[in-house]
């Protein structure tokens, strides 16, 4: 029997190859047409000779695949077209997510979220994410996606059914990491809050989801989640609540880092902070980072955009392990994080911004990007930016 093998993608130096196998693997249960190769793998015009191109390219395949995995026919050829060697069996993440989600469907209560808790953690992001903007990867990515937020919210449901709350916040917010304007999910979330007895967070979390949903398609088509406004009204008048039961309320359940909020949570604080200052006479400053482009990328516009995002949220997790537990970080826009700093001064301030960008620098994957940063001293004159 032979040993199982792994190729990660950083031991191909040839995007061509990488979508080339990304391709056969996706499909190895089926023969491909060399008409259907080349029109995935060149635009048109992309080559003068896609038949020889094709041939040269599966030629540098199949002697890669032999130096890493060693002698054997991984790739077949008959009459003009190509197909994965069935002999040699394939481990896909795509292909067994998809099962256990299938599989799921005739199961009820723990087990079903067992299985379906198996599955939605082997996604990682939309398919092929990197590999750029073509037509089916774009449509594969957007397949799995679906999948993976029906899988959420099928299984924030059952969650809710078995009245594990935490477990309905922990998957709606998977969920909406894929999709922000997914409303059942807000849904889920608000409504897990409130039976938490968290109900100014559930609060807060509705107002953000709403305005965001409005934004994006209008009022009218709001319908589950703005039916919880009655529940939340409701749990916000609460009659003779004891201080302890306050207290709480408003606990964190750990303290690690900086906290990081939404930005309609960060204006209230720079606001506090800003009235505070005041009073006793001390400064106090905000840093704006900005995550930047430094190189002319070939791949699609969407596929920069997705690759920004995903260094931005690396980029928050750096600042907020590499800050005090009362500094506060919110994410401004799609690529920019502001920063406060209680209790510094301008200089502090500098060494704090310096430090995050080389960390950055010398810790994260994405070196096509930079970080800038402006810095200015809280004012009860107006809010930043």
């Amino acid at each position: 029997m032979k040993s199982r093998q792994i190729l990660g993608t950083d031991q191909i130096s040839s995007e061509k190859i990488s979508k080339l196998l990304a391709y056969l693997f996706l499909h190895h249960d089926r023969v491909l047409s060399q008409q259907e190769l080349t029109d995935v793998l060149w635009e048109e015009n992309e080559t003068d000779n896609p038949a020889g191109a094709l041939k040269n390219l599966i030629y540098r395949t199949r002697i890669l695949l032999k130096k890493k995995l060693g002698d054997s026919d991984y790739i077949l050829t008959s009459r003009g077209s190509y197909n994965w060697n069935p002999d040699i069996t394939l481990e896909i993440d795509a292909e067994r997510f998809h099962l256990l989600i299938q599989n799921s469907k005739e199961l009820e209560g723990a087990e079903k979220c067992e299985v379906m808790e198996d599955a939605i953690r082997l996604y990682k992001g939309k398919v092929l994410q990197n590999f750029g903007g073509e037509h089916w990867i774009v449509a594969l990515g957007t397949y799995y996606q679906s999948l993976f937020l029906a899988a959420t919210r099928s299984l924030a449901q059952e969650y809710y059914n078995l009245e594990h709350y935490a477990d309905v916040v922990r998957i709606c917010n998977l969920g909406l990491e894929q999709d922000t304007l997914d409303e059942e999910l807000h849904s889920f979330l608000v409504k897990a809050l409130l039976k938490q007895g968290k109900n100014n967070l559930a609060r807060e979390h509705y107002d953000v989801a709403v305005k965001q949903l409005q934004d994006a398609f209008g009022i009218s088509s709001l319908s589950s989640l703005k039916g919880l406004e009655k529940e939340l009204m409701a749990a916000g008048n609460k009659e003779n609540a004891k201080l302890s039961s306050i207290q709480e309320e408003l606990d964190e359940d750990e303290y690690q880092g900086a906290f990081c909020c939404g930005y309609g949570v960060f204006q209230e604080i720079y606001h506090l902070e800003a009235r505070r200052i005041s009073r006793m006479g001390i400064s106090e400053f905000i840093l704006l980072f900005t995550l930047k482009n430094g190189e002319n990328q070939l791949a699609s516009e969407e596929t920069q955009f997705h690759l920004m995002k995903k260094a931005v949220k690396q980029f928050m997790d750096l600042v907020q392990g590499s800050l005090r537990i009362g500094d506060v970080i919110s994410q401004y826009s799609d690529f920019q994080v502001a920063v406060l700093l209680p209790a510094s001064t301008y200089e502090s301030a500098i060494l704090v911004a310096d430090r995050i960008i080389r960390r950055f620098g010398e810790e994260h994957k994405y070196k096509r990007f930079y970080v800038e940063y402006s810095i200015e001293e809280v004012t009860m004159a107006e809010p930043f930016v």
